[in-house]
């Protein structure tokens, strides 16, 4: 394992990202689980966390409202969400409320975490989608 490099709070909404989180977490980066929102919510506090990785929910609506969450309550908290959709709307929509990666899946956990170390080197980022 290497040195410590960020927290991340891993909302794994749709039940498939905890080799996700085993590769991270041996990557050294701190990583806390949730599968729900309600319980991101409560595991949210001020500063607690640096990046959120989510799977965006079968149904995007939840997924949104995620998002809008996190951008008024926590907008300190840099957004990586994770997808199976390939609609465009969904991306735009997610890109405009903060979110800074948007990856389609399947997706390698080496392109997660660069994205994540990509975020770790920049005091502003665009948005990006890959």
């Amino acid at each position: 394992m290497t040195g410590w490099k960020g927290r991340i709070m891993l909302a794994d909404l749709n039940g498939n990202l905890s080799s996700l989180g085993i590769y991270l977490a041996r990557a050294g980066w701190s990583v806390t689980h949730c599968g729900v929102s309600s319980e991101l919510v409560l595991k949210m506090k001020p500063h607690a966390f640096d990046f959120l990785i989510t799977d965006m929910p079968v149904d995007p609506t939840s997924g949104l409202a995620l998002l809008d969450w996190v951008t008024i309550n926590r907008p300190e908290v840099r957004v990586i969400a994770l997808t199976s959709s390939r609609s465009q709307s969904l991306m735009n929509s997610a890109l405009i409320r903060g979110v800074k990666f948007y990856l389609e899946l399947p997706v390698e956990p080496e392109t997660v975490e660069k994205a994540l170390l990509s975020l770790v080197d920049r005091n502003s980022f665009p948005a990006r989608t890959w």
